[in-house]
């Protein structure tokens, strides 16, 4: 009977010993950490922009700078 074994998985870059596969997943939890990062900045902005309106010197400022 010959002993029929997958061959080992092909190594992506030497240094790192990780698989295509393994590099591919590293670097979607690097992209999914950065979007979680660049949401709560979104979230912050906003909120902050949205309470520009309601402060007391809004309605003092020029087209212009609502603009801004």
């Amino acid at each position: 009977m010959d002993d029929e074994r997958p061959a080992a998985p092909k190594r992506w870059d030497p240094d790192r010993n990780e698989t295509e596969t393994e590099r591919l997943d590293r670097n979607w939890a690097s992209l999914l950490q950065e979007l979680r990062v660049a949401q709560t900045g979104v979230t912050l902005l906003t909120g902050f922009l949205l309470t520009l309106p309601f402060t007391d010197g809004f309605e003092e400022i020029d087209n212009v700078m609502r603009v801004v």
